[in-house]
């Protein structure tokens, strides 16, 4: 005999969502009204934490509801780490294996440096020793 196991969704937080929206919308009077936008005695005041207020409960109960009706979805299961890229069998490994790569040379050695004289102005350059 089999039973079948439903699986159940933690249910969303409304008194929490209707917290932050509360105060939400009431950050977003005070930023409006640091910006010159509303003026003290607009009615924004009262509007904007109430929506956020309602939001903030209507929010997680319609997402609750959307995730009780909805089927779970299933889980495709990927590799974790993808296979490199290289030939198929080893009789391909020597019909595509690239050309060696042409032998480095060492760069030429920088000029020794000269020493300004003392008297010299910064940022000028050398004068030849006269010879």
């Amino acid at each position: 005999m089999t039973t079948a196991t439903t699986t159940t969704r933690k249910a969303g937080r409304p008194g929490l969502g209707g917290f932050s929206g509360f105060f939400l919308g009431l950050f977003v009077c005070f930023d409006l009204f640091f910006f010159s936008v509303i003026p003290l005695d607009s009615v924004l005041w009262i509007v904007l934490p109430l929506v956020g207020l309602v939001l903030g409960v209507a929010v997680p109960l319609v997402r609750r509801s959307r995730a009780r009706s909805a089927p779970p979805a299933p889980t495709a299961t990927a590799p974790a780490v993808a296979p490199a890229p290289g030939p198929s069998s080893p009789s391909d490994a020597t019909a595509t294996a690239p050309p060696p790569a042409p032998p480095t040379q060492p760069a030429p050695p920088a000029p020794p440096a000269t020493p300004a004289s003392p008297d010299a102005a910064p940022g000028s350059t050398p004068e030849a020793p006269p010879g």
